[in-house]
């Protein structure tokens, strides 16, 4: 049940292998044994296999504990001396792990912190520690962290903007909008220089050309160049209708399942808001007055997927199910400061007024 095809070809000493499938994955050795690797998306495409040992990688991460209770464990149990060994990095406190680690009293059990096999630099650990207290606990000490924790903007840090000093105009700013379906809230924020200065929230069932039309006015009155909408669904229309508007080049359309560049994140939805946590921890944003939009930003959770450490954020519907309201403002917001990255600053960025505005704004900033 690895998860690494490569391992099995890279640790095995040549010399006693005799024969290796790399299509099958498999290796028989010269006394006769085979080992294969297995995938465990399908447990039924495994029934029939007969094992003497089975070693689970990343059982914490599997679907669920059936591969092991309906179709491994059978086999196992034909003879005693037949083996079962399960590795895994604890993946929350409510799952079929962390039940076997605490129920299955017989079996050897061992733990070993990254602190302990010193595989990762001390400064690294100690860097990742100050970084993401909970995450460290989890994958380099090996805790079983309840879900309530595993919180990705804690309250702590939005209280912690309230002492932040004051930001550095760099005249930055973006309409964001996250288009409402199903009677949600669609939230369109003007915010500037990490701020929000401007906001619009249309509830019910709202027609996508009225939500073009109020990002455009909210546009022209704060003059803001640069719009980021959620282009899923209605979201689609909104952006080519802006994009007829505006320009294209003004418009990012923002797909939360579309694959991130960055190494380590699940989509850009973990992305974005992996990189907004870290700007609000940094004090980076300013403080944030909606008690709702706070209340959204601290009850979304995260998870580690892989032994790699890929992040994935809770999904939109899971987090409606779970609070009871989807987390639109949040996500307008998160959406606004990750994409504040991609504008260019005022003395960049011809608005209206072009070369006179610009010398101006340039001029008041040296004090002329």
């Amino acid at each position: 049940m690895w998860t690494d095809p490569n391992m099995l070809f890279k640790y095995l000493p040549k010399g006693i292998m005799e024969k290796k499938n790399e299509q099958e994955l498999y290796v028989k050795l010269t006394n006769g044994s085979i080992i294969q690797i297995l995938g465990a998306d399908d447990p039924d495409s495994i029934r029939g296999v007969d094992f003497w040992g089975v070693v689970f990688d990343e059982f914490a991460v599997m679907r669920d504990e059936t591969i092991y209770e309906e179709i491994v464990r059978p086999i196992l149990m034909q003879d005693s001396r037949r083996w079962g060994m399960f590795i895994f990095t604890p993946k929350g406190a409510e799952n079929h792990a962390y039940r076997y680690w605490n129920s299955q009293e017989e079996w050897y059990k061992s733990v070993l912190t990254a602190r302990e096999s010193k595989l990762i630099p001390e400064e690294e650990l100690n860097k990742m520690q100050r970084e993401n207290e909970v995450l460290y606990r989890q994958e380099m000490m090996c805790e079983f962290i309840a879900d309530e924790e595993m919180v990705l903007i804690t309250s702590r840090m939005l209280a912690m903007l309230n002492d932040a000093p004051m930001l550095e105009e760099v005249d930055k700013s973006i309409i964001a909008c996250d288009p409402s379906e199903g009677g949600d809230e669609c939230v369109i924020y003007a915010i500037r220089d990490a701020k929000i200065t401007s906001r619009k929230i249309l509830r019910g069932r709202v027609q996508p050309m009225v939500v073009a039309g109020e990002i455009i006015s909210m546009r022209r009155q704060e003059k803001i160049k640069k719009v980021i909408i959620d282009n899923i669904g209605v979201g689609s229309g909104i952006e080519g209708r802006l994009g007829e508007l505006i320009g294209s080049e003004n418009v990012i359309g923002f797909r939360a399942s579309e694959r991130s560049n960055l190494q380590g994140f699940k989509n850009l939805r973990a992305e974005a808001w992996w990189y907004t946590m870290e700007q609000i921890r940094d004090g980076k944003v300013a403080k944030i007055d909606d008690d709702k939009l706070r209340g959204q930003l601290c009850n979304v959770r995260y998870k580690v997927v892989d032994s790699s450490g890929t992040i994935q954020i809770e999904g939109k519907n899971e987090i409606k199910k779970r609070i009871g309201i989807s987390p639109d403002r949040a996500d307008a917001y998160v959406m606004g400061i990750w994409g504040l990255q991609f504008v260019n600053s005022e003395e960049e960025d011809e608005w209206i007024g072009g070369k006179i505005k610009r010398i101006r704004h340039i001029a008041s900033r040296a004090g002329w």
